[in-house]
């Protein structure tokens, strides 16, 4: 990344203590999530803080969502699954298509998965007016989802200027979620999202494609042949794509697991082939990003919406398997193990 693309004075460093206390959390809900018992993958977990997050019971939860109570502070923790690699899930990523909402056009996938978690909102407004902190979070498709759910709370029922200090969205790898005159309405609110985004993450960056690229994408992968390719020959190189679980590879075989790798990072190498730098995206970003450019150095905060798309545009990655494993979350906890040194 260049210092022409991000002066100095519209850069600094990302904030510490609490903030980076509630990343870290963040990070554990939104692992946490992935595990049919998130409770005995935190019991087993040996990072910090893993003993200090409690699910929360106390009422069933619509399926990809757990609540995690935190021990310290009146804090509640709502952790909204990203991508699992099934037809369904696979086929909400790729509804590129924009749809009006949230005083914009927004992804549509994302608008429809968001839609089924109105009880989570509801229990969320309750543990705000109690005098509680809310935090949303969630990876690569969570991250999305958990944004429109903190946009719906602070946008649609208002408790922006009422709750002002007590809502917070954190997400890891998220993708962007609608044009620019919703980031436009939706950054009225950007003190209240910050988004992680490891350097070569090729996720938050890809819908700075061109919109009729993405919609020619759409009709191809909207096909039944790419669906059964998902949920069968790519499931378990998926897996460790998204999740960074080695072990998962291994029930391929090294062979399979590697053509089915390397198909995915061709089909990648295909849709940035596609990209038009000239045209100007459908996709805009809102709220504060925090780049993970280096390993055992704090992330550089950008907190101007224009500049972060500069980040991320001139950062396009080349299609590699560094691209796609970036996006996992045991690549952000690796980078983020840096910030807990800074909290405790």
């Amino acid at each position: 990344m260049s210092s022409r693309a991000c002066p100095a004075n519209k850069q600094k460093a990302a904030p510490e203590q609490e903030p980076a206390l509630h990343g870290y959390m963040a990070l554990l809900a939104s692992q946490a999530v992935y595990e049919s018992s998130p409770e005995n993958y935190l019991a087993t977990q040996t990072k910090t803080f893993a003993r200090h997050l409690d699910v929360h019971r106390a009422q069933e939860w619509p399926d990809g969502v757990h609540v995690f109570h935190a021990h310290f502070g009146k804090t509640l923790i709502v952790a909204v699954r990203g991508t699992q690699p099934t037809g369904e899930d696979i086929f909400t990523d790729l509804q590129f298509t924009t749809v009006t909402g949230l005083g914009g056009k927004i992804h549509q996938g994302f608008r429809d998965r968001s839609s089924q978690y109105e009880s989570v909102l509801d229990f969320a407004e309750r543990h705000l007016e109690d005098g509680g902190r809310v935090i949303f979070t969630g990876h690569s498709l969570g991250g999305a989802v958990a944004s429109i759910l903190t946009l719906k709370l602070l946008r649609e029922r208002g408790l922006d200027a009422v709750y002002h200090n007590q809502l917070l969205c954190i997400s890891f790898g998220t993708p962007l979620i609608g044009d620019a005159k919703f980031a436009k309405e939706a950054n009225a609110h950007s003190a209240h999202f910050f988004t992680y985004v490891n350097k070569a993450d090729i996720v938050p960056r890809v819908l700075l494609l061109h919109k009729e690229v993405l919609k020619r994408l759409y009709a191809g992968f909207k096909g039944e042949k790419i669906l059964t390719m998902a949920k069968n020959r790519l499931t378990d190189a998926l897996k460790t794509a998204l999740m960074g679980t080695a072990a998962a590879a291994g029930t391929l075989g090294g062979g399979a697991a590697a053509m089915a790798a390397a198909g995915f990072v061709d089909a990648a190498g295909q849709l940035i082939s596609w990209y038009a730098s000239d045209v100007t995206p459908e996709y805009e970003p809102f709220g504060t990003y925090l780049f993970c450019q280096q390993t055992g150095k704090a992330p550089m905060l950008v907190d101007d919406p224009k500049l972060a798309r500069v980040w991320m545009k001139e950062g396009m990655p080349f299609p590699s398997t560094e691209s796609i494993m970036d996006h996992s979350l045991e690549n952000y906890a690796h980078f983020l193990e840096v910030l807990r040194a800074r909290v405790v």
